[in-house]
């Protein structure tokens, strides 16, 4: 099994850094991380826009990586989150954590497949 913990800590000028922790373990087969399909960075973004009746504002833009999508046991993985708010508003950012996984029985012809989700963590 690998176990793993996500540490998060808000930079917030002028002020003392929330932050939060939380410890997740994954039972699977052996993988090698320095794998060249698992050395890709991981990036998103999504860009929202509000309205207030026919009132368009500014957009919420929002960037994110990972360095890469397998890490070993003990090792810090690290979410860069850009967010530019070209709006009026107050932007909260909300990370979660979400396992997926996929269980597969092979019998003969037809095999019965599982999919479960749970909420790691949530901050």
């Amino acid at each position: 099994f690998i176990r793993y913990y996500i540490k998060v800590t808000v930079d917030i000028p002028y002020a003392s850094p929330p932050q939060g922790m939380k410890y997740f373990t994954i039972i699977g087969p052996h993988i090698d991380c320095m794998d060249e399909q698992y050395l890709k960075p991981i990036i998103g973004q999504d860009k929202r826009t509000t309205c207030c009746l026919c009132c368009e504002k500014g957009p919420v833009v929002l960037r994110t990586q990972l360095e890469r999508s397998a890490y070993v046991c003990g090792e810090s993985i690290k979410l860069r989150a850009n967010v530019d708010n070209q709006g009026e508003e107050e932007v909260r950012l909300k990370v979660k954590l979400i396992q997926y996984v996929e269980y597969f029985i092979d019998r003969g012809v037809l095999g019965v497949t599982k999919e479960v989700q749970h909420l790691v963590l949530e901050y």
